[in-house]
């Protein structure tokens, strides 16, 4: 899975993160949006809910493919790699599952669009990953993941 474009959410703010870390000044800000940034995409891969409007593509091969990190906005291609043809005229969505016309390696290109009522669920985990991220305390971000609550289905 690769992001291929990742956008901001009015809910997770750089002035939030930092109040919430008690950080007053301004002098690391491009650095703690980097973090906050991360921590944020680390935290929606593991709950598997978008946080950050984002265009993803994954690779893989088969006659069905999982969509990751719902709300899937929309599928935008599917690529046939033995033709380069796009295939996603072809292809039918459930859920989270796109059905594609037949087995085969594909590339898969989608949106995601986040839920407010997910972002207010999972943002003190955004706030307590991003500061152990700054803090360098890679113990207590990994405890932070691991108290995620797993909401993902694979079909």
């Amino acid at each position: 899975m690769e992001y291929i474009t990742i956008g901001t959410n009015t809910g997770i703010t750089l002035a939030d993160f930092k109040a919430y870390a008690k950080i007053s000044t301004s002098a690391d800000d491009a650095q703690l949006t980097k973090v906050l940034q991360n921590a944020t995409l680390r935290v929606q891969e593991y709950a598997d809910r978008a946080l950050l409007p984002c265009t993803i593509e994954i690779d893989g091969e088969g006659e069905k493919a999982q969509l990751w990190q719902p709300m899937i906005n929309g599928v935008t291609s599917v690529t046939d790699w033995a033709t380069g043809e796009d295939v996603v005229g072809r292809c039918l969505a459930r859920g989270t599952t796109l059905f594609l016309p037949r087995k085969m390696h594909y590339t898969i290109r989608y949106t995601t669009t986040p839920l407010e009522s997910e972002v207010a669920r999972l943002l003190p985990y955004v706030w307590e990953a991003a500061a152990a991220l700054w803090d360098g305390n890679t113990e207590e971000e990994l405890a932070v993941y691991k108290r995620i609550p797993a909401s993902y289905v694979v079909q």
